[in-house]
């Protein structure tokens, strides 16, 4: 998939300044242009995602592609950015989104709501293409997402399910009371220390049965009373809370499985005190149909006489390691070359930063020329310690027969 304003087909609707969609099959040359339905320039802004067999493709386009409207009853707006849905040849249209703080549904480096600067791409794709998930602080359903006190427009997660051909709010209040904090699917950008939506690679937020995980400090359902952001999943038209929404400290959405039977995510709640027993952020997996079992309750302490331990018949003795004659354990071959092999490798290793050394104090760079030395000279002890190791263990060996 590409955009051009250059007319590359028969039928382009291409303009300078307003590109067109394209498709290009690789195994059988064809060059196919996906936005030519209305008959005028379709002005591509991007694509917000793409199937794994490519016969869905997500974009958005300021062009009126089509004359048909969502499952809203609304119909797409000119000269706006309009999201819509290419597949088997015919366009249907989504919604229309915010021209400025909706941009990351279908430019990577844009800033967003809820995002830093060139946040990165926030719309996903569920692998089958069935499922499309976006934010936009635009009200796109029934349910006004507006700040009580404020009246500023909030972040919310969208659903569209192309079989049904329908538009639904995943992060908006079952209740429809009013929501006090914005909700979002992560953007893909490196991570960092901000409290802003974000990780490294576009995780699996939508899954091939229509689940939408996202995070939102707002509490979407009663259990979560903690005031503190928290991981949801919407499924089948229902919330569920995946993290317990109690803990001191916000939960975060990692990842989830294509089918979304396991969902990642960090928190410092210790969800399994048995387990995890700092304060610290860990991973957890929230699978369906059963996680982690808790450990046994410990034993109660033993007095007295209860401290005995049944006692055994001399009759029924099993003779010991004291009664056994014979060569005894063999240490394992390979171990044996193993010692070998890493106490070479560490060797070579100190040879190199030998070399270095020279050259770095050959260039009056005394300080890392000694920091040098003092690592080869510490890889040099390992290796020898390894070498003497490998030997012992080949001993070992050839006095058991080995």
């Amino acid at each position: 998939m590409f955009t051009s304003d250059r007319k590359l087909t028969t039928d382009s609707t291409a303009e300078a300044g307003k590109p067109d969609l394209y498709e290009y099959e690789v195994e059988s040359g064809d060059l196919r242009d996906l936005t030519v339905n209305a008959g005028e320039a379709a002005d591509v802004l991007g694509v917000s995602g793409v199937s794994q067999d490519g016969s869905h493709v997500y974009f958005v386009a300021k062009g009126l592609l089509t004359a048909d409207t969502n499952s809203e009853g609304v119909g797409a707006v000119a000269d706006q950015p309009n999201l819509y849905l290419s597949q088997d040849g015919a366009i249907s249209f989504i919604a229309t989104l915010d021209a400025t703080d909706d941009e990351c549904d279908w430019t990577w480096n844009a800033r967003c709501a809820g995002g830093d600067a060139r946040s990165g791409l926030t719309a996903r794709v569920s692998n089958n293409g069935q499922f499309l998930g976006f934010n936009s602080v635009r009200s796109l359903t029934a349910y006004e997402n507006k700040h009580p006190e404020s009246g500023e427009p909030l972040l919310e997660v969208f659903r569209y399910d192309a079989a049904a051909d329908e538009l639904s709010c995943a992060s908006c209040k079952p209740d429809g009371t009013p929501m006090r904090a914005g909700a979002a699917i992560k953007s893909p950008s490196n991570p960092g220390l901000t409290p802003s939506w974000r990780n490294r690679y576009p995780q699996q937020h939508v899954s091939e049965n229509g689940q939408v995980f996202f995070e939102t400090a707002d509490a979407l359902l009663p259990r979560d009373s903690n005031g503190r952001r928290d991981v949801y999943q919407y499924a089948d038209g229902e919330l569920t809370l995946i993290s317990s929404g109690t803990g001191e400290s916000g939960s975060h959405f990692l990842d989830a499985t294509p089918d979304g039977t396991s969902v990642f995510i960090s928190t410092a709640q210790r969800l399994l005190p048995g387990e995890d027993t700092d304060t610290l952020y860990d991973y957890y997996v929230a699978r369906v149909n059963g996680g982690f079992p808790q450990p046994p309750p410990p034993s109660p302490s033993c007095e007295g006489d209860g401290c005995r331990g049944a006692g055994t018949a001399a009759s029924e003795t099993v003779a010991g390691t004291s009664a056994f004659r014979g060569r005894g354990n063999l240490r394992p071959h390979g171990s044996c070359r193993a010692f070998g092999h890493r106490a070479r490798k560490l060797s070579q290793r100190a040879k190199r930063l030998r070399r270095n050394a020279k050259k770095v104090a050959r260039n009056d760079r005394n300080r890392r020329a000694v920091q040098l030395n003092e690592k080869a000279r510490r890889l040099g002890k390992r290796a020898q310690r390894l070498s003497r190791h490998a030997k012992r263990c080949r001993r070992a060996n050839r006095r058991a027969g080995r």
